[in-house]
């Protein structure tokens, strides 16, 4: 048993054994699924600031406490929160640099914020085995399926569909069931212009693995791309207990309200607005262009290239009914 704190006498305080982080990992995801996340907040920052204080050797002798700042950058993620969750892993890695799984996540935080060359530095120093081996024991595929996804969606994030393709398929060839890498099969067809083959493919992993969320929110977003929004709306009827509070959920409510003629009922727009991801800068563009304005994409966000490849069609619609309705009020309610 590992301890952690001391007393001014010297001696530790605080007993702490790997599975008591597994049992709090549990805990916390229980209160996230509640929408606690600001429970969750309180609980980890002693530990955190705990943590900090340790001296070098006294962190590198419990090196599975790097799950903390893991788990206090998934609940900022979870509140829309991807900067201070990037930040987090990134301290994470100077007081634990061996944490692979604080590298993957920092990697694809920086993925979600569009930082594609600090992204490409910090997959490859994962690629290049900078991680302790032993990582692959508390977070599997580390190094494989879940390092080969998130190389997928940065090649995705950088218009190279092909690449991305192939990374997902790596992903897939080591754990077939993994589903972040079918979702990246799917876009990537989408981005391609092929809808209805990943129409199929979804329909195919469905059957195989059941109706996951993010399965069943690439379903909405697919009928939505092919404009059929009644089919949208029920796949988003059946993600509402799940997914509420997600960006790209929230994203996909937004875009089913517009296209379907109901602009008053918009009013998830000030959460997005908040935000700051690709899907909360697309949000506000939008909203700018149907209050009349001129906002265009901020490239920190959105790359030129990605708003150009990926939302090409949805701002030509977009552009062709915004002027004939009403400003909405953006107001918090």
């Amino acid at each position: 048993m590992q301890h952690i704190g001391r007393e001014e006498s010297g001696a530790a305080v605080l007993p702490v054994r790997p599975e008591d982080i597994s049992v709090f990992t549990a805990y916390l995801s229980l209160l996230a699924g509640q929408g606690e996340q600001e429970k969750c907040r309180r609980l980890l920052g002693p530990l955190l600031d705990v943590v900090r204080a340790l001296a070098p050797g006294e962190r590198q002798a419990i090196p599975f406490l790097a799950a903390v700042f893991r788990l206090a950058a998934e609940n900022s993620i979870r509140t829309g929160e991807v900067s201070a969750a990037a930040d987090l892993y990134r301290e994470g890695i100077e007081l634990f640099p061996r944490a692979g799984e604080l590298r993957l996540g920092y990697g694809e935080c920086l993925i979600r914020l569009c930082r594609f060359a600090a992204a490409e530095s910090v997959l490859h120093e994962l690629a290049e085995g900078s991680a302790d081996p032993s990582a692959e024991l508390e977070c599997p595929g580390l190094t494989t399926y879940r390092k080969d996804t998130a190389l997928g969606e940065l090649r995705q994030s950088q218009g190279c569909q092909e690449a991305a393709q192939d990374f997902f398929a790596s992903a897939l060839a080591d754990n077939p069931a993994w589903i972040p890498a079918h979702i990246g099969m799917i876009e990537t067809e989408i981005l391609k212009g092929n809808v209805g083959g990943a129409e199929q493919y979804l329909a195919a992993v469905l059957e195989r693995l059941g109706p996951d969320p993010a399965l069943l929110l690439a379903a909405a977003e697919s009928a939505l791309i092919a404009a059929d929004f009644a089919k949208a709306e029920d796949w988003a009827v059946r993600l509402q207990g799940e997914l509420l509070g997600d960006d790209r959920f929230e994203y996909l409510l937004f875009k089913i309200d517009f296209f379907r003629g109901d602009r008053g009922a918009l009013t998830r727009a000030p959460y997005l607005l908040r935000g700051e991801t690709v899907e909360t800068e697309a949000a506000r563009v939008w909203l700018h262009r149907l209050n009349g304005g001129a906002h265009a994409a901020d490239p920190r966000r959105i790359p030129e290239e990605l708003w150009r490849d990926e939302y090409a069609t949805l701002d030509a619609a977009w552009s062709g009914t915004a002027s004939s309705g009403r400003p909405i009020d953006t107001r918090e309610r």
